[in-house]
């Protein structure tokens, strides 16, 4: 109980030493005021990718329908609706678009002729340079021709084999089959569903990039404590190899607070228990990373020269912005690889259990070793 009772007395002292720092302060407050002007600013209409829809005269119903689709729904890519063809075209032209979807007048015809088995193309596609983003966003495009497509083969199958019924019957029972359909369910690997509609490619890596704060964090206390380690030799030696791993995790659980904070702001916390269970786990796996390398490395200019690579590597091999399916080992070693994948797998909040496991024991087997070579010993 005298132990515990001094843990605690520490903890207070080095977060009250932590908290009298302005700066850090302001890096508490930015974060949740950033990600909150971050998710306001996704719910605005924009996006990477600027499609300009243009028209021919003159527009037809079917082409009408279509462009309402494509400008109806905010996403990636964002869609300007040009009042003719021709504007969409000086649009590209300009650089103020980075293509442009064209219309023709006889959409209508080109659907019938399409499922007659002709070979027949339905939008012109115009752009200065082909990529990436501009592949992947004809997807969206598809999506905006599909029911116009499917009701014209599902009217094609009804004339040829019902050829009684009339035009409102075929949409009738059309409207029957299509009415709420939903050919595709997305959900997490847990199990809980996914409304890829309330999904923005702003919000999405906010987690990865908050979790890689919190390791930053814990690298940045390991600097400061390299620098002031020999201020406490004359602590007891127990005392001495838990204190380092004491001041690591105070520092990541102020920024876990903050972090917490600004996912509920941007809406990405489906469970409140396990967020704060897998969050809890990874402050110690920060704090346990963070003292094992700076076991190993031991100064602070060391130390500072790994941030870059840490943080680079974190960025790259995290399931931050892309998965990435090779380095599995190095991945392993990061623990915010661990995290970001623990937040819906249990699979992984076990290995992030071991590896917290695992780093505290490594960090404190360290300490032990080279505890004869530190000065001083109450």
């Amino acid at each position: 109980m005298h132990h515990f009772r001094s843990l605690l007395c520490w903890w207070g002292l080095l977060n009250k030493r932590l908290l009298k720092r302005p700066g850090f302060w302001a890096v508490l407050l930015a974060v949740p005021v950033l990600v909150l002007v971050l998710t306001l600013a996704a719910s605005r209409n924009g996006g990477v990718v600027r499609i300009a829809v243009g028209m021919e005269e003159p527009a037809s119903p079917a082409a009408r329908q279509v462009a309402q689709r494509l400008t109806e729904r905010e996403s990636v890519l964002e869609t300007v609706l040009c009042e003719s063809a021709e504007e969409a075209r000086t649009l590209v032209e300009t650089g103020r678009a980075d293509g442009a979807w064209l219309l023709p007048s006889d959409l209508e015809e080109r659907f019938e002729r399409l499922t007659d088995g002709e070979a027949v193309p339905l939008v012109t596609m115009v752009v200065q340079e082909d990529n990436v983003l501009l592949q992947l966003s004809r997807e969206k495009l598809f999506a905006a021709l599909y029911p116009d497509l499917s009701y014209a083969l599902f009217a094609g199958f009804a004339e040829s084999e019902l050829q009684e019924r009339s035009e409102e019957e075929i949409r009738k029972y059309y409207g029957i089959i299509h009415r709420n359909s939903r050919f595709v369910e997305f959900a997490y690997s847990d199990g809980s569903p996914v409304d890829p509609m309330e999904s923005s490619f702003l919000v999405t890596p906010v987690r990865g990039i908050l979790a890689l704060l919190i390791l930053v964090g814990a690298l940045v206390s390991a600097m400061y404590f390299a620098q002031e380690a020999e201020a406490f030799v004359w602590m007891r030696r127990w005392k001495r190899f838990l204190l380092p791993f004491l001041c690591h995790l105070i520092l990541t659980l102020d920024l876990a607070v903050a972090v917490l904070a600004a996912l509920g702001l941007s809406g990405l916390v489906s469970s409140w228990p396990r967020e704060l269970g897998s969050m809890a786990l990874y402050c110690l796996a920060c704090a346990g990373f963070a003292e094992v390398l700076r076991s190993i490395l031991r100064k602070p200019r060391r130390l500072g020269a790994a941030l870059p690579p840490v943080l680079l590597a974190g960025l790259a091999l995290c399931p931050i912005f892309l998965n990435v399916r090779r380095f599995r080992m190095v991945q392993f070693l990061i623990p915010t690889f661990l995290y970001l994948h623990g937040i819906r797998s249990g699979e992984f909040i076990l290995y992030l259990a071991g590896y917290t496991v695992l780093s505290w024991g490594l960090g404190l087997l360290l300490a032990w070793t080279r505890g004869t070579e530190e000065p001083g010993e109450a």
